[in-house]
């Protein structure tokens, strides 16, 4: 009884802690010329209030808001926002860029994994030298930034996808286009390889001072939400490696080359694909895909997500899965795929397929006969999903990154203070046995996906009423920044897309 007491009494800790905490991301959604004003005070306020709380909560912050005025403070100091600035723009990027700093600190002391990943390096020159159908390497220089312009396809019938890749700047690609890169140099099965092309969002990794980094990836025509930052003068692999999604995205493209994982080689040799990111500290303020539930590994729904996407895609062939997981409903992940392939041609065919793998993961109901009930069924669950929501702007990602610092906080606080997660699920035998979740067997119809084109517009009109009318009403901070949040959490995910 007095352990069981003693969990609940941590569970209010952590309750009075979100109650500090959603007060930071509600700044964010005002002005932000008023940020830096309202967060110092915010600051001084809990500093001042420290004595009345708990003593975990003392301790914790303790230890970080001292942190948070020194960053404040040298913000301060380094005065208004130079002549021709755009000031919503930068203060958001200098916000993005001390909320970065700051979650990383904080992740030091969880990022313990000392494992390293062995680096493997194809030279760029070599790739149109072994497959000169495949690769055209050229140099280009644009707005005074030189490039080496890549150009790469599948196939001598497909057209040629381009890659800039910085000479001068330590930031390389990651995701669709590196993947196809490093399969076509390792002879991936080719029904993967065509997968990847077209290109879609071209994504980097750059280290250094942020703000070069941006103003670079900006001339590459990267998008806010499309650069990853590490620390240090040069993208470090292993790091790298080790706080990607899955195997199949431990690969880098630079102008020094290919660099790849054996982990990534496997996957593109046999298409199999799992989940392997790690708590690395650029990357601990997005969360993890994994957790430990009675000495089982199972994958987040945001992780049974990066599992689902590549194998309905055709980019990977399959993935592991235990029953078990289950209990992890992988629901808004449907509507996040659905608003991911809207404008795709092949819309119609990856909604079919993911219905076919959603069966197999037993992530569907009784009586749903196709994905489109599936969809109808999730939303009416979920009406505050927003399937309009996206970032288009600096001011965007920094509004986003606000409530996943304060996630961060939280996750961490729990971990320290040993704070129980509540998850207690009645157990089947077998249940912790793994099988495979693939396409085979899986048969399309054209009639089936012209129903789904034909179905999409006038489910989005029903779910922009049901959103509507849900926001109409109260909406308490803590469901918003720490429920609503944790459900619709991979709209600005800086990964390997």
């Amino acid at each position: 009884m007095a352990i069981e007491n003693e969990k609940n009494l941590l569970i209010e800790v952590r309750s009075d802690l979100r109650k500090d905490l959603v007060n930071f991301p509600q700044i964010t959604e005002g002005d932000p010329r008023e940020w830096w004003f309202k967060t110092a005070r915010l600051v001084l306020r809990l500093k001042h209030q420290l004595g009345e709380k708990p003593p975990e909560i003392q301790e914790y912050y303790g230890k970080y808001l001292p942190v948070a005025l020194k960053m404040l403070r040298e913000e301060a100091r380094l005065g208004g926002v130079p002549k021709g600035e755009d000031a919503n723009e930068y203060i958001s990027l200098r916000t993005e860029t001390r909320m970065v700093e700051l979650s990383m600190l904080m992740a030091e002391k969880f990022d313990t994994d000392n494992e390293t990943i062995k680096e493997n390096i194809t030279p760029l020159e070599d790739l149109p030298k072994h497959h000169p159908k495949n690769f055209r390497l050229r140099h280009r220089v644009k707005q005074t930034i030189k490039f080496i312009n890549l150009s790469e396809r599948p196939s001598e019938n497909s057209p040629f996808s381009r890659l800039l890749i910085p000479i001068d700047f330590p930031i390389g690609h990651k995701g669709g286009g590196t993947r196809m890169a490093f399969d076509i140099d390792k002879d991936a099965p080719q029904s993967m390889t065509d997968s990847e092309s077209p290109l879609n969002d071209i994504d980097v990794a750059g280290a250094g001072e942020q703000h070069n980094l941006r103003m670079v990836a900006k001339v590459m025509g990267i998008d806010p939400d499309g650069l990853e930052v590490f620390p240090g003068s040069k993208v470090d692999f292993s790091d790298f490696a080790l706080g990607r999604d899955t195997n199949q995205n431990q690969v880098f493209l630079d102008a020094e080359g290919l660099h790849y994982s054996d982990e990534a080689l496997e996957a593109a040799q046999t298409g199999h694909i799992e989940i392997v990111g790690g708590y690395k500290r650029n990357k601990a303020i997005y969360g993890k895909d994994l957790f430990i539930l009675n000495g089982v590994t199972l994958a987040k729904p945001r992780g049974l997500m990066r599992l689902v996407k590549p194998v309905a895609e055709g980019k990977a062939l399959d993935f592991d899965y235990v029953n078990l997981n289950t209990i992890m409903d992988f629901g808004v992940f449907y509507l996040f795929l659905g608003r991911k392939w809207n404008n795709k041609e092949k819309f119609g065919l990856y909604m079919q397929r993911m219905f076919y793998i959603g069966k197999q993961m037993h992530q569907t109901e009784e009586g749903e006969e196709n994905i489109m009930q599936v969809f109808e069924r999730v939303h009416t669950q979920y009406p505050f999903y927003d399937m309009d929501k996206k970032i288009d702007c600096l001011q965007d990602l920094a509004k986003y990154m606000s409530g996943k610092l304060i996630k961060q906080i939280d996750r961490e606080f729990g971990w320290e203070y040993n704070i129980p997660s509540g998850i207690d699920p009645a157990r089947t035998p077998g249940d912790d046995i793994p099988y495979k979740i693939s396409l085979q067997g899986f048969e399309s119809s054209e009639e089936m996906a012209k129903q789904i084109n034909n179905w999409w517009p006038n489910f989005l009109l029903e779910c922009r009423k049901r959103t509507d009318a849900f926001n109409e009403k109260p909406l308490d901070p803590i469901f918003k920044y720490f429920i609503k949040t944790e459900l619709q959490d991979a709209e600005a995910e800086i990964e390997d897309r």
